[in-house]
């Protein structure tokens, strides 16, 4: 019951922290009123902010003296030089400053790399005066750093912008996530039950081994293949509409997950009952190939019990098609560790039983920490893209 009580209280307080968190990017536009070509500019600026999710705030800095006062503390404050200050200024959740007439496609390049709108310091100046269609030079200022840029560039061909959440984050997701994957009773249970049936009939500890790695082998391939048709299928133009599909799918497969906690009735995915035979007989010849066309086998039929955090993993990924692969390849290779250290620490028969037992306790606990993980990707997820 008091899990039950703290995991209502977990969910309560993750839905008001995202719910307070919406309607918070806001831009303010410091403009002057005797600005012809301010007028046309802003037309454009401002339904752009406005599809992106940002609050506008239009001040008067000429007639407004308080409005005055705030620009030049911004510039103090940021240490934009004189010949970087426009004649109007838009400020993007205090970070983002555009100077002068910024090109929308410039504004466009920032929002699309930093999908949370976690800005970082940056400054973009265009002081040319068409309302911000036509390519001109530009100069950019990041980390005190003044650059140049040729008209029509991107941002990024001038500089090297710093990593938005999800890029930084995301090593560090990848690994935890694969290891809390791989530690569920699928795959497991098979290779437990596997080396327990060569200690039966006297198999070297050097055969338990080869055939044990030769299953492992197996497993990463299935689960790797997956993942790689998964990422290429849903590699979408629109790489964030994707990632909004996987998040929604992702949420749904974790509260499913914590559903089973509660109601330990539900069936989940997993390993379909009618094939314990065959995989018996798989077992029973314990052979590497055997073993390798098993470790497949249950790699694929085992997918549905991680699919929701493999998902989360993936829908990040969608984001960053130019380090996917890599960082799926590293995701997998966490997968399997946990099969990769039980084969090295079962050197004996009780240490096996043992592992089973535990395994067959804590099963429950797996379902439930997996469900609320991918929960929380999920929303996550969600809001970034958003």
């Amino acid at each position: 019951m008091k899990t039950k009580f703290l995991i209502v209280i977990f969910f309560a307080l993750l839905f008001a922290g995202f719910a307070g968190a919406q309607g918070t990017n806001t831009a303010v536009i410091y403009k002057s009123e005797s600005c012809g070509h301010c007028t046309p500019y802003i037309e454009n600026l401002r339904p752009l902010l406005q599809s992106e999710g940002f609050s506008i705030v239009e001040k008067d800095f000429v007639n407004d003296m308080s409005a005055r006062a705030e620009v030049v503390a911004l510039h103090q404050k940021n240490n934009v030089p004189i010949n970087m200050q426009g004649h109007m200024v838009t400020v993007i959740n205090g970070s983002l400053i555009l100077e002068g007439h910024v090109p929308m496609s410039l504004i466009q390049e920032l929002t699309q790399k930093y999908p949370s709108k976690d800005f970082p310091k940056i400054v973009v100046y265009d002081d040319s005066m068409g309302a911000g269609d036509a390519p001109e030079p530009f100069s950019i200022m990041i980390d005190g750093k003044i650059v140049q840029c040729n008209a029509g560039a991107k941002i990024s061909d001038c500089a090297a912008l710093p990593g938005n959440f999800v890029e930084t984050s995301l090593p560090l997701l990848v690994l935890s996530s694969g290891l809390v994957a791989g530690i569920h009773p699928c795959t497991i249970g098979v290779l437990l039950f596997f080396i327990a049936f060569l200690f039966t009939i006297n198999r070297t500890r050097l055969n338990a081994l080869k055939v044990g790695a030769a299953y492992i082998l197996g497993v990463f391939s299935a689960y790797f293949l997956i993942g790689l048709g998964v990422l290429k299928a849903i590699s979408f133009p629109e790489p964030h509409f994707a990632a909004k599909i996987a998040a929604i799918l992702i949420i749904a497969l974790g509260v499913f997950n914590i559903i089973r906690f509660f109601v330990p009735k539900i069936r989940g995915f997993g390993i379909p009952g009618s094939s314990k035979e065959w995989i018996s007989g798989r077992v029973q010849k314990a052979s590497v190939v055997s073993a390798l066309v098993l470790g497949i086998f249950v790699g694929i039929c085992s997918f549905g019990c991680t699919a929701g955090i493999y998902l989360s993993i993936i829908g990040f990924l969608i984001t960053m098609p130019s380090t996917g692969i890599f960082y799926l390849l590293v995701y997998n290779i966490m997968f399997v560790l946990p099969l990769i250290i039980i084969l090295l620490l079962t050197s004996n028969k009780n240490v096996v039983e043992r592992m089973e037992k535990v395994k067959a306790e804590k099963i429950r606990y797996v379902s439930l920490v997996a469900g609320i993980f991918m929960v929380v990707s999920g929303i996550v997820l969600w809001f970034l893209v958003s």
